[in-house]
């Protein structure tokens, strides 16, 4: 969505990064539980989420009008970093509902929700903008050059 590779693969490792914290750390570790046929149907949903935060800040760091990797990420998180912040906090009070239900799907799919969007959130507003400002591209860069036609 990006038409920039380098912005893929930082978007790639920032999603990596989320399903290793939601799937490894939160199901594994906190929780205890084993990749059963529960955690496995709500993984599905657990990868939508984690797409969701860095692909919006990704692309408002690609429709900024600065050269300046620093200045466009800047505009990035000041254009979508309440809206966001908003999406967060909403979609992780609407999970918290599901934790009071009876059966145990629903119990375990509040928790993936609740802390796949916790995890979402601070991989997105922490890791992504300081590698963006790290190794985002500048000038323009590292754009796929085909898509230069649909401009």
């Amino acid at each position: 969505s990006t038409r920039n590779w380098l912005i893929a693969i930082i978007c790639t490792c920032t999603i990596g990064g989320i399903l290793t914290s939601v799937l490894g750390l939160g199901v594994g570790a906190m929780m205890g539980w084993s990749l059963g046929s529960a955690e496995s149907i709500a993984s599905v949903i657990v990868v939508g989420f984690a797409c969701d935060y860095v692909v919006h800040l990704a692309n408002a760091y690609t429709a900024s009008p600065s050269d300046k990797r620093d200045i466009r990420m800047q505009d990035g998180i000041s254009q979508l970093g309440v809206s966001v912040l908003a999406g967060a906090v909403t979609t992780c009070f609407s999970g918290c509902f599901l934790a009071l239900c009876i059966l145990t799907f629903f119990i375990k799919f509040s928790f993936l929700v609740c802390w796949t969007i916790i995890c979402s959130f601070f991989w997105a507003v922490l890791f992504f903008p300081a590698a963006m400002f790290a190794f985002g591209p500048e000038n323009h860069r590292n754009e796929l050059a085909f898509w230069r036609l649909w401009k």
